[in-house]
């Protein structure tokens, strides 16, 4: 799909190192206020996000098992779907903006370990339904495979790189 004539775009990286976080700074729940505010925002594309993990919770499989997923909410947008059963063996759906798979088996350090999600594929677009009028903010929390908010007792950072895509003129003004 091509980029419609009055398109615009930006480059946002959200790294929890330089963000607020909404109360304690020890819980993945924060947001990143823009420079400038984004009008008329149709289409979110993730380019990349990763997750740095201490290697002694790696190896803890009573914390992270292989291939467990990291949910990502970002505005509340929900553009994947997973299954969650609970103790009493009862399914329920829950929907993030992304994920990242943990993937255990080959990692055997003794420092941190980045685990990341690099995407190459339209699979990483959001379409944006209705258009925001003006983006200010970013809302971000990080929920495990049971669908908590993680600590960074589990992750000690997490970066994501997006690009917004965004009207920078409206039809009837042009």
């Amino acid at each position: 799909m091509s980029v419609p004539e009055f398109s615009d775009y930006k480059i946002i990286i959200i790294d929890t190192s330089n963000v607020i976080y909404n109360g304690d700074s020890n819980v993945f729940n924060f947001h990143l206020n823009l420079a400038e505010p984004l009008r008329d925002v149709y289409k979110i594309k993730i380019i990349y996000s990763a997750l740095s993990i201490p290697a002694t919770t790696l190896h803890d499989s009573a914390v992270i098992t292989n291939l467990d997923n990291v949910f990502i909410d970002l505005n509340n947008y929900n553009r994947i779907t997973s299954v969650l059963k609970k103790s009493n063996n009862i399914l329920t759906n829950i929907s993030y903006f992304d994920s990242i798979i943990i993937d255990t088996a080959d990692k055997k350090t003794t420092g941190l370990i980045t685990i990341y999600n690099d995407f190459n594929s339209s699979e990483n677009e959001y379409y944006v339904n209705p258009i925001v009028s003006q983006l200010n903010r970013l809302d971000i929390n990080l929920y495990d495979k049971n669908n908590n908010i993680l600590t960074s007792s589990i992750i000690s950072r997490f970066v994501m790189k997006i690009c917004v895509y965004y009207n920078n003129c409206k039809t009837s003004r042009s």
